[in-house]
C-alpha cells in the first residue's frame, strides 16, 4: 500500500515537472529573438555592420573616454545612457579603449557570457539537484528575458551576480572576504548597498568590516585624485536627482513606477524623473516600511533567507529597478526549485523572465490600463519571492 502511494506521488511529481519544463521552455522560445540578437552582435566583426550595446558604448565606454582625456566631462553624456559610478570605477572601463567600438563591445558581450555561465555553474553546485529539477534550473538561466538584456546592452550585471554569488560563498564559510565581494557589487549597482547594513543587523562583523572599509579606501582614492566637485556632481546624478521621483518607462520595475504607470498617463517611453505626489510618496514609504519590517521579524532565521529578502527588498523600493537586476533573482529562484516549492518558483520564474514586450506592442499598448500594470511583471515576480521567502520555514534556502 505504502509503495503504491509513493509510486503515485512519484509519478505526479514527474508530471509536474514536465509541466514545469514545457512552461520554460515556452520562455526559452520567446526569447529566440533576443537570442538571434545576441549572437548577431557575436559574429558582427566578421558578417554584418555592428549593432552597438546602448548601455556599453554610450555610457561605460564614453566614461572610460572621458576619465583618461577630460573627467571633468565624466558626467555630462548627451546619449540616453550615462555614467552612474564613481569616477575611479571608469577605469574598469580603460582597456576597452584599446580596441574600439564595435570590437571593444564585443569582448564586453563575451566577458558577460563567460561570468554567466561561472555564475549558472556556482549555482548548480549549491542547488544540489538531480535529474529534472536540474534541467529546470537551467532553462531558468536560458529563458532569462533580464539576462538576455543585459547581454544585449553591454551591462555588467552579469558580473555583479557573480561577485554576489561569491558574496554568498564566502559569507557561509564566514570569511571576511565576503564583504569585499559584496562592496564591490555595490559600488557597480547601487541598490545593493542595502545589504551591507543587514551584515551588522546579523552581526557578521568581518564581512561587514570588509565591506565598509573597502567602500571607504574606494571612495578616499577616488576623492583624492578627482576632487570633490566631480563627487559633488556623482552624488546628484546617482543619489539626491532620484529622492522623491520615479520614472514611467517601462524597463523601470520598482513598486514607484508600477504606481506611476497606473496613477499617471506618462508615455512608457519616458526616462524623466517625475516629482512624487504626497500621496504616492506616502504609498512607497509605507510599503518600505511594512518591507522593512518583514526583514527585521525574521532576523532569527537563516541568513540566507534573510539576505534574500533584502535583496528582493532592495530592488523593489529603490526608485529605478531596471530590467536586467532581475538577474540577481536567478539564484534564489534556483534554490525554490531544488526545495521543491515548484508553484511559487515556477509563477515568479515566468514573471520574472519574461521577455519585454516589443517596441511596436508597448507603443500600441501604452495607453491600455491592464497593459501598463502588466508591464510591471518583473516588480510582481520579485515581490511574489520575497513574500514567500517571508512566509517560510526555518529551513535553509541551500538545503534541498
Amino acid at each position: 500500500m505504502c509503495s503504491r502511494r509513493l509510486e503515485i506521488q512519484i509519478m505526479k511529481r514527474r508530471e509536474l515537472l514536465f509541466h514545469v519544463l514545457v512552461l520554460f521552455a515556452f520562455l526559452l522560445l520567446l526569447q529566440a529573438p533576443r537570442f538571434g540578437a545576441t549572437f548577431a552582435r557575436i559574429l558582427s566583426p566578421f558578417f554584418v555592420p555592428a549593432q552597438g550595446f546602448l548601455d556599453f558604448d554610450q555610457g561605460y565606454y564614453v566614461a572610460a573616454k572621458a576619465i583618461l582625456e577630460d573627467p571633468s566631462h565624466l558626467y555630462h553624456s548627451t546619449g540616453p545612457a550615462n555614467f552612474v559610478n564613481l569616477p575611479i570605477i571608469a577605469w574598469l572601463f580603460v582597456p576597452f579603449t584599446f580596441f574600439g567600438l564595435p570590437n571593444a563591445g564585443i569582448l564586453m558581450l563575451w566577458i558577460n557570457i563567460a561570468a554567466t555561465l561561472a555564475a549558472f555553474v556556482l549555482v548548480q553546485s549549491r542547488v544540489r539537484c538531480e535529474g529534472w529539477i536540474q534541467s529546470a534550473v537551467t532553462l531558468t538561466f536560458l529563458s532569462s528575458g533580464p539576462l538576455m538584456n543585459a547581454l544585449n546592452l553591454g551591462q555588467t550585471t552579469p558580473l555583479v551576480l557573480l561577485a554576489l554569488i561569491l558574496f554568498e560563498r564566502f559569507l557561509i564559510q564566514e570569511k571576511s572576504t565576503a564583504g569585499i565581494w559584496l562592496a564591490a557589487a555595490a559600488l557597480i549597482k547601487i541598490p545593493l548597498l542595502l545589504l551591507i547594513p543587514y551584515l551588522a543587523l546579523r552581526k557578521k562583523w568581518k564581512a561587514f568590516a570588509a565591506a565598509i572599509l573597502t567602500l571607504l579606501i574606494v571612495f578616499v582614492v577616488s576623492v583624492a585624485i578627482y576632487g570633490w566637485k566631480l563627487h559633488a556632481e556623482y552624488f546628484q546624478l546617482a543619489f539626491t536627482s532620484n529622492l522623491g521621483t520615479g520614472i514611467v518607462a517601462h524597463n523601470s520595475q520598482s513598486f514607484v513606477s508600477c504606481l506611476l504607470r497606473i496613477f499617471t498617463k506618462a508615455s512608457l517611453w519616458s526616462w524623466e524623473p517625475i516629482p512624487l505626489s504626497s500621496t504616492l510618496l506616502t504609498a512607497n514609504w509605507v510599503f518600505a516600511g511594512i518591507l522593512i519590517f518583514a526583514i527585521l521579524t525574521r532576523s532569527r532565521s537563516d541568513i540566507m533567507i534573510g539576505m534574500a529578502m533584502v535583496l528582493c527588498a532592495s530592488l523593489i523600493i529603490a526608485p529605478i529597478y531596471w530590467t536586467h537586476y532581475g538577474m540577481f533573482l536567478l539564484p534564489i529562484a534556483a534554490m525554490f526549485l531544488s526545495r521543491r516549492r515548484f508553484v511559487i518558483a515556477v509563477i515568479a520564474i515566468i514573471l520574472i523572465n519574461f521577455p519585454t514586450p516589443s517596441p511596436a506592442v508597448i507603443q500600441r499598448l501604452q495607453d491600455v490600463m491592464w497593459f501598463r500594470l502588466a508591464i510591471s511583471h518583473l516588480f510582481f515576480g520579485t515581490l511574489l519571492l520575497f513574500v514567500s521567502l517571508c512566509l517560510g520555514g526555518k529551513k535553509s534556502l541551500n538545503s534541498a
